[in-house]
């Protein structure tokens, strides 16, 4: 699959498919904010976090997205190693952005959980 068919299928589902990411463990789930470019241009999928009685907003930026995605098709995995890798600007917002990759790969990309330490892989 190639990077445009990958971001144009996640375009097309999030949010009007898929609008919230469940954390990795218990707790409120990430919320779908919008699209939207950063300050360097770079077009970003936003959301919320919630942290007891704080909303941050945080940001998914869409060129790493789909380059974490390529990964995972090549390798059926993706793990947090991976993601400050391909994730540079994104994981500097914080490891929530690790959970709601994994999640946007388990709803479009065959993906799952498996656990602590391991990260997401493909379903078989």
């Amino acid at each position: 699959m190639k990077s445009a068919e990958i971001s144009r299928k996640i375009q097309e589902n999030i949010p009007i498919k898929f609008d919230k990411f469940p954390k990795l463990k218990h707790g409120i789930p990430y919320e779908f904010y919008k699209w939207d470019r950063d300050k360097e241009g770079r077009l970003c999928l936003y959301y919320f976090v919630t942290g007891g009685e704080n909303v941050h907003q945080k940001r998914v930026v869409m060129n790493e997205l789909v380059a974490a995605i390529m990964r995972f098709l090549e390798t059926g995995r993706f793990n947090r190693e991976d993601f400050r890798e391909l994730c540079p600007v994104t994981s500097r917002d914080g490891d929530c952005g690790f959970t709601v990759i994994g999640r946007i790969m388990e709803y479009l990309f065959d993906a799952e959980y498996e656990g602590r330490g391991k990260g997401f892989r493909k379903k078989f």
